[in-house]
């Protein structure tokens, strides 16, 4: 602890009291005043023991001096004099009167290196001589300070550019060229090889002979026009680029094997045993088809053994006359629909049960559905009787064990029922929808 008396001051250090003068001399020669000291001689700022010297503005740091170095908007410079402006890629360093306009002197360039330190550039040294050689011409020798000139040749441009760079350039003709010799060139002139060069001429087309299947053949020499004529069912047409268009503009009865005489509503084109002619065709064909006013019938004497009307994905269906009937091995049928043969009707499925798949869902395609359910009970469902009106189903039970089939209308109902069970080995029952609900019958 210290204490000031006047003129005097006192140490108490280590238990020894120690008395030391204090005069204004004595304040001049060891102190920092704000307004600035005269000093007379060199003197010391700064720390004697391990302590860095901040300096602050308005409460903040701005600079520090450390054992390493001075550190400028950074407290811990890691070289002799480090600067941190505070935003990337600006260095806060400038050099207010050394700018990009002043003038130059010997000297090595500088620059930064990833760590931010400003290094010294090498500049790779002074240019070694070298020499530049032409396919022709002296051999020239290019030192350092020599300008190289690239000149322009016979077709051939060479233009200086901003970034060190030459572009040299084709701006050629063909009379440039060394083995093209152009003299005094006319319109419609060619370049035709004369066995050494080429050169400029006037081709003169040869002749040539124009053969048709009949009549006399033509030559065609320079200044010919040819016409290419239009004869029956044809057009010619020609346009602007040296073409001309053949095609057909026939009619039937522009073909040779062909003859039409005052054509009328309805008729086909028949092979008469000597000509394609127009006529009415009646007449029935081979299956039993025949073509009347323009419609197709089912009608006439079946000739082939057998028939097939192919439908691709269309319903096929007949439509009767009040009292119509169709008789199938009856010329004298008593229903609509008369069949006096066998028939074959629908599709045979069988349908195991068992634990995991018990029941069946029938399918348009089914007609006669036997049901093996020996392993477990099963369920047969219908479709809904709405949209299917007139459909049939026959359901049977084949096996012999007491287990069940039923017979489900799903969504609708079978002879009021929502089902219907079958007991006993080859029972059947046999259901028809009526649009509505399925009946038994």
């Amino acid at each position: 602890m210290s204490y000031i008396r006047p003129a005097s001051q006192v140490e108490i250090a280590a238990g020894v009291l120690t008395d030391v003068a204090v005069s204004p001399k004595n304040l001049k020669d060891n102190v920092w005043f704000q307004g600035g000291n005269t000093n007379g001689s060199l003197k010391n700022f700064g720390t004697t023991d391990s302590f860095d010297i901040p300096f602050i503005r308005g409460g903040s740091e701005l600079m520090r001096l450390t054992s390493t170095g001075l550190g400028i908007g950074l407290t811990n410079p890691a070289v002799k004099l480090e600067v941190d402006s505070g935003t990337t890629d600006v260095s806060g360093l400038r050099l207010t009167r050394l700018l990009s306009t002043s003038a130059t002197s010997t000297g090595g360039p500088i620059g930064v290196d990833a760590n931010g330190n400003i290094v010294r550039i090498s500049t790779g040294g002074s240019m070694s001589s070298f020499t530049l050689a032409g396919t022709s011409g002296t051999n020239q020798t290019i030192s350092d300070g020599n300008t190289l000139t690239i000149a322009a040749g016979t077709g051939i441009t060479t233009t200086g550019g901003a970034t060190d760079t030459v572009t040299v350039a084709l701006n050629a003709t063909l009379d440039n060229l060394t083995d093209v010799v152009i003299s005094s060139p006319s319109t419609n002139q060619v370049v035709q090889y004369n066995g050494s060069n080429w050169v400029n001429a006037t081709l003169t087309p040869s002749a040539f002979t124009l053969a048709a299947t009949s009549g006399t053949n033509q030559t065609i020499t320079a200044g010919d026009t040819l016409t290419v004529a239009a004869g029956t069912g044809i057009s010619t047409t020609a346009s602007a680029t040296d073409t001309v268009t053949i095609a057909l503009n026939a009619t039937l009865d522009n073909l040779s094997d062909v003859i039409i005489t005052s054509p009328s509503n309805g008729q086909v084109v028949k092979y008469n045993g000597t000509n394609w002619v127009n006529a009415t065709d009646t007449t029935s064909a081979t299956n039993g088809l025949q073509i009347v006013s323009n419609n197709v019938e089912l009608g006439g004497t079946l000739t082939q053994s057998t028939t097939t009307i192919a439908m691709g994905t269309n319903a096929l269906h007949f439509t009767q006359s009040t009292g119509a009937k169709i008789g199938v091995a009856t010329a004298s049928p008593n229903s609509g629909f008369d069949i006096n043969t066998s028939v074959s009707v629908g599709a045979i499925t069988t349908f195991t049960s068992s634990v995991g798949t018990p029941n069946y869902t029938a399918t348009a395609t089914d007609y006669l559905i036997l049901v093996d359910a020996a392993l477990a009970s099963s369920i047969i469902n219908l479709p809904a009787a709405t949209g299917v009106a007139r459909r049939e189903y026959v359901v049977k039970k084949i096996d012999s064990s007491a287990n069940t089939v039923t017979l489900s209308g799903a969504t609708t109902n079978i002879d009021g029922a929502s089902s219907y069970v079958i007991n006993g080995q080859y029972n059947a029952i046999k259901v028809k929808s009526n649009g509505t609900q399925y009946f038994i019958y």
